[in-house]
């Protein structure tokens, strides 16, 4: 049986969701296809306003690519609605097949998703798709599968969440098999099957301490962040999942063993980043033992990011040492009010210890990445 998932993407086509959920139902005999859209083409409407416009092609190749699938999956940030909103009106209009929506637009806004989508899955999705194309494959109602919203005769049908996966170990590493991936290529104006020349032209660059940029291989070693940060998602998951405790993390063996299976089977990446919101969150014992395996069984410059209060000389010594090569940190706002406002709780004089700290090591790394939220109306 055939789950299609469809991600609309910025140029980076990590989507750490959508390989999960992918090499998730593989693991249960499962055969998936992925269909990755990224980049954007802008188109004004006739009120001068901006939106993110499908050329006919591209919207024909994805109706061929569905076909055969017993469930279709369109995951997406906010950013990428209207996208979202043009897919799923054409798949629609060209096949009977059940269309799913998930990623954090739809776990937060269930009920505008599923004005275009037969169901909205709403928080982890793994568990949930997997028991959704059980119950499809068998015939079965499919109507009281947690984490599910549905319409029923015109009315909303809001199911319970199931727990949290505690053990992200348990989990198969993400889907980079390339086995059905597909992309829409630029330089070539069509979707197209992913080989290995066309991933590596994929993937991110990123700059080494010498000034020349390596190929990047993008993973994330945990599911959360330990801060609740109002502007940031997090925290609406958080209390999605309040009292189960969201922040989770690998463990170090696995995260090694993935990135030597990265190695071993596209030996063209050069430099690793690791997309964690707070990868210093990990205790010093940790950082200790990855460092260690790291630079034992890996040994590529990698980059990771920190926050002011996760921080400390020690662990960034030890990452250094590992060959860590840049980091960047969120600051936000040093205003008092407004980091009230945006529940960042660490003091000005945290934050300025822990740019301290990086400083430090300015001739071992990279000019860091400080954020700061300049314009929010």
């Amino acid at each position: 049986m055939l789950v299609t998932i469809i991600t609309p993407t910025p140029d980076d086509i990590s989507a750490f969701g959508v390989r999960s959920l992918s090499s998730y139902l593989k693991g249960f005999g499962y055969k998936t296809r992925i269909i990755f859209l990224p980049g954007s083409i802008k188109k004004s409407d006739p009120q001068g306003k901006y939106m993110y416009q499908y050329s006919t092609r591209t919207l024909d190749e994805v109706s061929d690519l569905v076909k055969g699938s017993c469930l279709i999956g369109i995951s997406f940030m906010t950013y990428y609605f209207d996208r979202a909103v043009q897919l799923t009106k054409v798949l629609k209009q060209q096949c009977k097949t059940p269309i799913i929506w998930g990623g954090i637009h739809a776990t937060v806004r269930p009920k505008e998703a599923l004005k275009y989508a037969d169901m909205v899955c709403v928080g982890e999705g793994e568990e949930t798709l997997l028991e959704l194309a059980r119950k499809i494959e068998n015939g079965e109602n499919y109507f009281q599968v947690k984490n599910l919203w549905l319409k029923e005769n015109g009315h909303i049908i809001k199911n319970s969440l199931r727990p949290l996966i505690k053990d992200l170990d348990s989990l198969p590493f993400f889907d980079y098999s390339l086995e059905e991936h597909y992309c829409f290529d630029y330089a070539r104006g069509h979707i197209r099957e992913i080989d290995d020349a066309l991933f590596q032209e994929l993937l991110p660059v990123r700059p080494d301490l010498d000034g020349n940029f390596r190929v990047c291989y993008r993973t994330m070693t945990d599911r959360g962040c330990p801060h609740k940060c109002t502007y940031c998602s997090i925290s609406i998951q958080k209390e999605l999942y309040e009292g189960e405790g969201f922040f989770r993390k690998r463990k170090v063996d696995g995260v090694i063993e993935e990135l030597r299976c990265i190695l071993n089977r596209f030996p063209f990446v050069k430099t690793i980043q690791f997309f964690d919101d707070t990868f210093f969150a990990r205790n010093t014992a940790e950082i200790e033992k990855f460092s260690a395996l790291y630079k034992q069984h890996v040994g590529l410059p990698f980059h990771a990011q920190c926050s002011p209060r996760t921080i400390t000389e020690r662990k960034l010594q030890s990452l250094v040492d590992a060959g860590l090569i840049f980091t960047e940190m969120g600051i936000q706002t040093g205003s008092m009010r407004i980091k009230a406002l945006y529940n960042r709780t660490e003091s000005n004089a945290e934050t300025i210890e822990a740019a301290r700290i990086i400083h430090k090591y300015k001739n071992k790394l990279l000019p860091p990445d400080y954020h700061v939220i300049l314009n929010n109306p």
